[in-house]
C-alpha cells in the first residue's frame, strides 16, 4: 500500500511526499477533497428543509383549524410548540454535543427532523400533530445550531460573511419557494401533503450529506464535561456572554415588529390583503441578492463595520413601518421589503462575529445555548409586542409604534454589544484543522489511514 500528502500554499510551490507500501496504489488510497462551495451548499439545503418546515404552518391555519377542529389559540400553541421546544432541545443537548463528531450529531437531528414532519403528515388528530410538532421543532432547532458551528469550524474567518449570508439565505427560499409550493400542495391534495413531500425531499437531502459530509471530529479533545461544568464553561467566557446578548438585542428587536407587521400594513397603511402575499414574496426575493451580497462586504471591509451601517440604516425602515399612516400601496409595500431587507441582512455580519466568539471545545454547546437563547428571545418578544398592541374601535391597530421604539432600543443595543466582541486579526485566529482550508490556499490531504475528505477552498 502507499500514501500520499501533497499540499499547496501562497508561500511556496507545491510539496509533496509519498510512502510506499506494498499492495496498493496511490490511486486506491486518494479520496476527492470536498469542495468549500459544496459543504456550503448541503448546509444549506438542510437549513432550507428545516426552515421551510418551519413556516409551513402559518399559511395552512384556516385549513388546519376547519380540517382539526381546532380553535385560533390550540392553532397559536402548534405554531409555538416549534419554537419553545426547538429553544428547550437546544439547552438541554448542549452539554453533550461536543461529544459527538459534528456529522453524526447532525445527520441525527435532521433525521429525526425529517421523521417528524413525515409524521405530521401522517396526523389525523390534533393532538397526534401537535405531538409530532414538538418533535420537529426539537431536532429542527438543534439542526441549525450545528450548522452554524460547522461554519464556524470549517469556514474561514475572512470567508466566514459570505458563507453567513449563502447559509441564512434559506429563509428567504423558503418563503419564496417553500411556502407557495406547499399551499400548492395542499390545494391539490390534503394539508397533509406538505409535510410528506417536504419529508421526502429531507430524505434526499439526508443521504446527499451522509455520503459527501466529513466526519469533523476535531473537537473532541480532552475529557467529556458534565452538563453543569458544561453550562459553567459556556457561560463563564465574557465573549460567549456578549455574544448572546447581542443574538437577544437583534432578536427580540425583529420579532416584536415582524409578527403584527402585515396586519398593520392592512389594517392601519391600506395595502390590500389580497396583496400581502407580495410583501412576503418580494422581501424575500431581494433578500436571497441582498444576504450574500452583505456577506461579501462584511469579509471586504469587517464583520464589525458593515454590521453597524446595516443595523443602523434598520432603524429607518422599524420606525417607518411602526408609524406608517394610510398611505399608497406602492409606498408601504416598499416601507415593507426594506424592513425584511435591512432587518434580515444584519443577521449576516452579527452571524459571522457570533461564530467567531465560540471558544473551540465547547462550539457545539455554544451554538445549542445560542438556539436556546434565540427561540426564548423570541418568543418574549412576540408575547411582549401582543400585550402593548390592541384593535382600536375602527379596526386598527394601536401601541404599534411604541413596539417600534422598543424595537430601535434594542438595536442600539445590539449595535452596543457588537463593540464586545473582537474581530480577531490573521494572526489571532485559532489554528485550523489540518483538512480546513486557508484564505489563499488549495490544500488536500489524504492520509494513510484512509480517513476523511478534506475541504479544498
Amino acid at each position: 500500500m502507499d500514501a500520499r500528502f501533497s499540499f499547496s500554499d501562497a508561500a511556496g510551490p507545491p510539496a509533496s511526499c509519498t510512502f510506499q507500501f506494498p499492495g496498493r496504489s496511490a490511486a486506491q488510497h486518494a479520496r476527492p477533497a470536498m469542495n468549500l462551495r459544496f459543504l456550503i451548499a448541503v448546509l444549506t439545503a438542510m437549513q432550507f428543509t428545516h426552515l421551510v418546515d418551519f413556516v409551513i404552518m402559518m399559511p395552512l391555519g384556516p385549513r388546519l383549524m376547519r380540517d382539526l377542529s381546532c380553535s385560533p389559540s390550540e392553532f397559536s400553541s402548534l405554531v409555538a410548540a416549534y419554537t419553545i421546544a426547538s429553544g428547550v432541545a437546544a439547552a438541554l443537548a448542549g452539554s453533550v454535543l461536543d461529544r459527538f463528531g459534528r456529522k453524526t450529531a447532525l445527520l441525527t437531528c435532521f433525521g429525526g427532523m425529517t421523521l417528524a414532519t413525515a409524521a405530521c403528515g401522517w396526523s389525523n388528530t390534533y393532538e397526534v400533530l401537535l405531538f409530532a410538532r414538538i418533535a420537529a421543532g426539537a431536532c429542527g432547532g438543534l439542526v441549525g445550531a450545528l450548522t452554524f458551528t460547522i461554519i464556524g469550524e470549517r469556514v474561514p474567518w475572512e470567508k466566514r460573511g459570505r458563507a453567513s449570508g449563502v447559509v441564512m439565505s434559506a429563509f428567504s427560499l423558503a418563503s419564496i419557494i417553500g411556502i407557495p409550493i406547499g399551499m400548492g400542495l395542499a390545494e391539490v391534495g390534503r394539508w397533509q401533503t406538505p409535510f410528506l413531500v417536504l419529508a421526502t425531499l429531507g430524505v434526499v437531502v439526508w443521504f446527499i450529506a451522509a455520503v459527501t459530509l466529513p466526519t469533523m471530529a476535531e473537537h473532541r479533545t480532552g475529557p467529556a464535561r458534565s452538563l453543569l461544568r458544561t453550562v459553567h464553561t459556556v457561560f463563564a467566557e465574557a465573549a460567549h456572554r456578549h455574544a448572546f446578548v447581542l443574538t437577544i438585542s437583534l432578536t427580540f428587536a425583529g420579532f416584536t415588529v415582524i409578527p403584527l407587521l402585515a396586519t398593520y400594513l392592512v389594517t392601519n397603511a391600506g395595502v390590500a390583503e389580497l396583496h400581502v402575499g407580495w410583501f412576503y414574496g418580494l422581501g424575500g426575493l431581494v433578500t436571497v441578492v441582498t444576504g450574500p451580497w452583505i456577506g461579501r462586504l462584511a469579509d471586504r471591509f469587517g464583520k464589525r463595520r458593515v454590521f453597524i451601517i446595516v443595523a443602523t440604516l434598520s432603524l429607518i425602515p422599524i420606525l417607518v413601518c411602526t408609524h406608517l399612516p394610510r398611505v399608497g400601496e406602492g409606498l408601504a409595500l416598499a416601507a415593507g421589503v426594506l424592513f425584511i431587507t435591512l432587518v434580515s441582512g444584519r443577521f449576516v455580519p452579527a452571524m459571522a462575529m457570533i461564530t467567531q466568539a465560540a471558544r473551540p471545545d465547547v462550539r457545539g454547546a455554544f451554538q445549542a445555548y445560542h438556539t436556546a437563547v434565540q427561540s426564548l428571545a423570541s418568543g418574549a418578544a412576540v408575547l411582549i409586542a401582543g400585550w402593548l398592541v390592541t384593535t382600536g374601535a375602527n379596526g386598527e391597530l394601536q401601541g404599534y409604534g411604541t413596539v417600534g421604539w422598543i424595537a430601535a432600543v434594542a438595536t442600539v443595543i445590539a449595535i452596543a454589544a457588537s463593540f464586545s466582541l473582537a474581530t480577531p486579526a490573521p494572526s489571532d485566529l485559532p489554528p485550523r484543522p489540518p483538512d480546513a482550508p486557508g484564505p489563499d490556499a488549495a490544500v488536500a490531504l489524504i492520509p494513510a489511514s484512509g480517513g476523511e475528505p478534506a475541504i479544498r477552498s
